[in-house]
């Protein structure tokens, strides 16, 4: 019986030594993943920015034309 016993904390080092690679493995993925989303939502954020700057600069030159009028 004792080494079935030592077979079955065998193998579960052997599981537990799969699991901490996998989620390593995971953890990582799981980091680069996020951080392209983030720059990828920087990106947008800035290009909103400037549209929204762009989209005030042309008001601002529309109302001045209608005064003109």
């Amino acid at each position: 019986m004792k080494r079935s016993s030592d077979s079955e904390t065998l193998d579960m080092s052997k599981a537990e030594i799969l699991r901490g690679i996998v989620t390593e493995k995971l953890t990582t993925a799981a980091q680069d993943i996020l951080a392209v989303e983030e720059r990828t939502v920087a990106g947008y954020e800035e290009e909103a920015s400037g549209f929204r700057r762009e989209i005030d600069r042309q008001k601002k030159q529309l109302q001045t034309s209608e005064d003109i009028k």
